[in-house]
């Protein structure tokens, strides 16, 4: 019998900490239907979901 590990959780990328980040004003960009469809399918989004799974696995 063998006891499978669970599956670890995906990872965020590291940072390249030599490169200045660059940021942009915040803007309000979801306002209708496909604007939502946008963001679902968007790195943001997964970043968001892979940051809350790492927070949930470190509880």
């Amino acid at each position: 019998m063998t006891s499978a590990s669970p599956p670890k959780p995906p990872t965020l990328e590291v940072l390249d900490l030599s490169s200045p980040p660059s940021f942009t004003k915040p803007s309000k960009r979801i306002h209708e239907g496909p604007d939502v469809a946008r963001f679902l399918t968007s790195l943001a989004y997964r970043d968001i979901g892979i940051f809350i799974l790492q927070l949930n696995h470190a509880l």
